[in-house]
C-alpha cells in the first residue's frame, strides 16, 4: 500500500524555514582585547629589547576579515635599543586577552587568553627579528547570541637597532551564525511531531 508523504514534507520544510530565519550568518564582529608579553628565556634579549602591552578595538569587514596594526591597535610593540646585542632564539611568550567575544573554547564566559610562543633572533643588520610558531590559530565561540570560528593570525617582527615596530596580525571569521532561539526550536520540534502524526493517521485510515 503506497502512502502520500507530502504532509511529512510540508511539516520538514516548514520547521527548515522558521529555524533557517534564526540561523543567519553575521556579515560584521567586533574583536576586543589586550596583550601582555615577557622573555622567557633570561637570555640578552631583555636587556636590549622591550615589549610593551598593546590593544584593540575593531570590527571585521563585511567579507569577515580584520587587520589589526593600524590606528592605534595592535598587539603591542618592541622597542630595540643601540648596541650590541646577541640574540639566539630567545623565547618570548606573547599573551593575548579577548574580551569580546565571550564564550571562547576552553575559556571562560568573559576571558579568554590566548598564549603565543616566539623567538628573538639576530640578522645581520644588527637588529632582531621575533618570529612567532605557530602564527596561526583557531578558536571556536558561543556566547548565547553567536557561535561561529575565527582563526587568529600573526606577523613575524622585524626591528631595527633605535626603533620601534607593532605586531600586526589579522583576524578571520571562518563561520558566524546566531544562536538558533529556543522558540525557534521549539516550533522546530512541534512541526515534526505534527507532520509525523498527520502522516500516522492517514497511513492507519488508509489500511483500515
Amino acid at each position: 500500500m503506497r502512502f502520500n508523504t507530502s504532509f511529512l514534507k510540508t511539516g520538514v520544510i516548514a520547521a527548515a524555514l522558521v529555524l533557517g530565519t534564526s540561523v543567519a550568518k553575521a556579515d560584521t564582529m567586533t574583536f576586543t582585547g589586550s596583550t601582555s608579553g615577557s622573555f622567557t628565556g633570561g637570555g640578552t634579549s631583555d636587556q636590549t629589547l622591550s615589549y610593551n602591552s598593546g590593544s584593540f578595538n575593531n570590527t571585521t569587514s563585511n567579507s569577515g576579515y580584520l587587520a589589526i596594526g593600524g590606528n592605534g591597535a595592535n598587539f603591542g610593540t618592541f622597542t630595540l635599543n643601540t648596541g650590541n646585542a646577541t640574540f639566539t632564539n630567545d623565547p618570548f611568550s606573547l599573551m593575548i586577552t579577548f574580551t569580546n567575544p565571550t564564550g571562547i573554547n576552553n575559556g571562560q564566559s568573559s576571558t579568554f587568553s590566548a598564549l603565543v610562543q616566539g623567538s628573538v633572533t639576530a640578522p645581520a643588520d644588527g637588529g632582531a627579528t621575533v618570529v612567532f610558531s605557530p602564527s596561526s590559530r583557531g578558536y571556536t565561540f558561543d556566547n548565547g547570541v553567536l557561535t561561529g570560528s575565527f582563526t587568529l593570525n600573526l606577523n613575524n617582527v622585524s626591528i631595527t637597532p633605535g626603533q620601534t615596530a607593532s605586531v600586526t596580525g589579522y583576524i578571520q571569521e571562518t563561520s558566524v551564525a546566531a544562536t538558533p532561539e529556543p522558540n525557534s526550536l521549539m516550533l522546530l520540534g512541534t512541526g515534526l511531531v505534527s507532520a509525523a502524526g498527520m502522516m500516522a493517521r492517514r497511513r492507519k485510515a488508509m489500511t483500515a
